[in-house]
């Protein structure tokens, strides 16, 4: 988050070749965008996020997208059904369920939630 607003700051204070300085030193920038691109979940973001944060979210994916030409933002409602996503929408149910029961919560559940997130660190390649 805020890959996009940074790199109109970076063209905004010092042009284009501020910008083309930066992708000298960065040259991998668009395929690790690219990459990251595969996990976002708009819906997941709206739900999770609060207005404010999806507003600035959504502002950094528009500007890398127009930047680096990402096919990601061609439509917001496709829905991921990959196991990354069906992970990520499970975990999330667990995760509201734990906050809302947490005087309640079983340590199944908590060891669940905690395995479906290694997983998902391990098929992104990062734990972040």
């Amino acid at each position: 988050m805020g890959t996009g607003r940074g790199l109109k700051e970076i063209e905004k204070r010092w042009g284009q070749s501020g910008l083309d300085d930066f992708f000298d030193n960065y040259p991998s920038l668009k395929a690790d965008l690219k990459f990251a691109a595969r996990f976002v979940n708009f819906k997941n973001i709206k739900r999770f996020f609060n207005d404010k944060a999806v507003k600035y979210i959504m502002e950094d994916i528009n500007i890398c997208c127009d930047i680096f030409d990402l096919d990601i933002c061609s439509d917001e409602e496709i829905i991921q059904s990959d196991i990354y996503h069906m992970l990520m929408d499970s975990a999330l149910g667990v995760l509201f369920h734990l906050e809302k029961a947490s005087a309640f919560s079983r340590p199944n559940e908590v060891e669940l939630l905690e395995n479906w997130l290694k997983e998902m660190g391990s098929i992104r390649g990062s734990l972040g």
